[in-house]
C-alpha cells in the first residue's frame, strides 16, 4: 500500500477530491495546500514512475493563481 496523493516535492498532500484511473496507473487529486497561489490545485501522479505533476497551471508553467478542482 502507498500514498496515491502525493505533491511534486513528496509530501503527502490533503485532499478534497480524487480518482485513480481504471487502470490502477494514475490518481487525480485536488490538492488543499498553501505553497501555492491558490490553495486548490489539481495534480496527477503516476503511480508506477512516483511522479506527480501539477495540471491545473498557468500557461508559462507556474502554478495557477485561481483555486482549481477535478471535474465532476
Amino acid at each position: 500500500t502507498e500514498a496515491a496523493s502525493v505533491e511534486p516535492n513528496g509530501a503527502t498532500a490533503d485532499v478534497t477530491s480524487g480518482t485513480i484511473s481504471a487502470d490502477g496507473r494514475y490518481a487525480e487529486f485536488t490538492s488543499l495546500d498553501n505553497d501555492y497561489r491558490a490553495p486548490s490545485q489539481v495534480m496527477v501522479r503516476d503511480l508506477e514512475h512516483g511522479s506527480t505533476v501539477l495540471v491545473s497551471a498557468a500557461p508559462d508553467g507556474s502554478a495557477a493563481d485561481q483555486d482549481a478542482s477535478l471535474a465532476g
